[in-house]
């Protein structure tokens, strides 16, 4: 048993799992072995002889609090939320104090659109582990999804602050900053999001789109807008509606209108329906010569 937990921590997983099964072909009763053995087989990938691992344990001990864990998290892997809900939820109900088991439910509940739930069950884990950067970081794509913009910047920066960071949390932060009026952080932030990931094309289209609308005119860069939105548009193939959406609104800061209304009514024409209004109200406005800017 200690040879395979010693190898399980170390990740050597095949290691892990042959010492695991000569300690069962010794005690084939023996709790902790299927337990360890059902952790090395989910790091490797096998939910199947995990699954069946988890059922051993339950068999053996049907108030064993991990292996509604592991299983748990066998059908997270496999897609099969509702059951994996059901699994997270009796480990808390044996074990209330198990961040991992609410993290897990909460993040299937997030896939779920059961945000209510999920947004208990991240804040319990942060209650239960503050320093967990994970937890901060979906709760803020919680409170993204109810507009609760402030909320999410202080997630985030507290995400950042326990150590993620990436062009992943910086360009989700500078939105957020956007929203609420933080005009200068949220350029920061865009700034800080392509330091980590130069050709990270959303974090281009984010920053050009802010350059070239952003409502305080000294933090406005037509051309640097225009640069950015172009490398953007580079990278999505001219493909989508918002990265040439945002190539016109960088035009239209620069004065250059006739090339802002040709990229104005690409967007438009790729737009899907329930952006088309928006589109159109800007294209209108490139053809009166006039800037689009963000409401403030």
């Amino acid at each position: 048993m200690r040879a395979g937990n010693r190898l399980l921590r170390d990740r050597d997983f095949g290691g892990a799992i042959a010492k695991y099964t000569e300690s069962i072909a010794k005690h084939p009763s023996l709790v902790e072995a299927y337990l360890g053995r059902s952790s090395a087989y989910i790091e490797m990938g096998d939910t199947e002889k995990a699954f069946s691992d988890c059922n051993r344990v339950i068999e053996l001990d049907d108030r064993n609090h991990s292996a509604y864990l592991n299983r748990g998290s066998v059908h997270r892997i496999n897609q099969e939320h509702e059951q994996s809900v059901a699994d997270f939820s009796q480990c808390i109900k044996l074990q209330p104090d198990c961040a991992e088991a609410r993290f897990n439910r909460g993040y299937v509940l997030m896939e779920l659109d059961r945000y209510d739930g999920a947004l208990e069950d991240l804040s319990n884990v942060i209650l239960l582990n503050p320093s967990d950067a994970h937890a901060h970081y979906y709760r803020a794509r919680i409170y993204y999804k109810n507009n609760r913009f402030n909320e999410v910047a202080v997630d985030l920066s507290n995400a950042i602050d326990l150590g993620l960071k990436s062009a992943v949390t910086y360009k989700f932060r500078a939105h957020a900053n956007s929203q609420t009026g933080e005009f200068e952080k949220a350029l920061s932030d865009y700034k800080s999001a392509l330091q980590h990931a130069p050709d990270d094309a959303e974090a281009l289209n984010g920053l050009a789109w802010f350059l070239a609308t952003c409502p305080i005119p000294h933090l406005r860069d037509g051309a640097r807008a225009v640069e950015a939105a172009t490398r953007s548009c580079e990278l999505y193939k001219y493909a989508e509606w918002f990265c040439v959406g945002t190539l016109a609104a960088a035009f239209a800061e620069t004065n250059r209108f006739d090339e802002a209304i040709n990229w104005a009514a690409k967007s438009l024409q790729l737009a899907p329906d329930e952006e088309k209004q928006a589109c159109s109200e800007r294209l209108k406005l490139y053809e009166s010569n006039q800037p689009y800017r963000i409401p403030h």
